[in-house]
């Protein structure tokens, strides 16, 4: 069961996708790095089958991509007003479960189970265009999380979030899983499956661990991991940094 884009190319003035291909298997946590414009939301929007692809195709669990598969998957931008059209936040996050037939009663309660799970119980009947560019993201989430979408696909999430709220975004992603793109490399523990889009194509990092110490990776690495890397070794450094993050996320190890 997967969300596959398949020899994607796409085109503004220039091609941003040269024949990319990826997928995401349900429940499973990938993360998408690559440098500033190499066109990691892009890839996101065509994923999500909300751009016009020259060429290539998206399936769905091995079938192409329907119009009824919308609710399937869900988006979060990397700009969070961008999904904002509501005049209060408990309407933004509610507004999808109406869209999809829910009762008032199931509404109120997913809404407000959501926004529990994400702290922001305190701003549902706040004008979501007024809150801060962290408290939006939270909502943005919210928004697309409430309804439980199959797959997941997330825009630069933990940007300019506080500790507490950095926390409560990753452990949530990571337990649902979802493709994350990300210059963050609190990412990179957690994450089953790496990704890196260079030059309009998607390849996978297979080996993190020969890619933390040849340093290849399109991400720059904190002081504190580098330190790390050259002491102990970047098997040993990438355990450390992957027990640091479960901690930071509430994550329980996996057996």
């Amino acid at each position: 069961m997967a969300l596959c884009l398949e020899d994607a190319w796409f085109k503004y003035d220039e091609y941003v996708l040269k024949g990319a291909s990826i997928c995401l298997s349900e429940g499973e946590l990938a993360i998408l790095l690559g440098p500033m414009g190499s066109g990691k939301s892009t890839l996101l929007y065509a994923l999500a089958n909300l751009l016009p692809l020259e060429k290539g195709r998206i399936t769905l669990d091995g079938e192409p991509f329907r119009e009824e598969d919308r609710k399937k998957v869900g988006i979060v931008f990397q700009d969070p007003e961008d999904q904002f059209f509501n005049v209060t936040v408990f309407d933004e996050i509610a507004y999808s479960l109406r869209a999809l037939g829910f009762s008032d009663h199931e509404v109120e309660s997913k809404v407000k189970a959501v926004a529990s799970k994400l702290g922001i119980e305190n701003l549902l009947y706040k004008n979501p265009f007024k809150l801060s560019y962290g408290q939006k993201k939270l909502v943005a989430l919210a928004s697309v999380l409430v309804y439980e979408p199959k797959y997941l696909l997330v825009d630069e999430p933990t940007s300019n979030l506080d500790k507490v709220s950095y926390g409560k975004v990753m452990s949530l992603i990571a337990e649902r899983g979802a493709l994350v793109t990300t210059h963050e490399v609190d990412w990179l523990p957690l994450a089953s499956k790496v990704y890196v889009l260079e030059d309009g194509k998607v390849r996978e990092v297979k080996d993190v661990v020969k890619a933390l110490k040849d340093r290849s990776l399109p991400v720059p690495l904190p002081t504190s991991w580098e330190v790390l890397i050259e002491t102990l070794g970047p098997e040993r450094a990438l355990d450390i940094m992957r027990e640091k993050a479960r901690k930071l996320t509430v994550l329980k190890p996996q057996q």
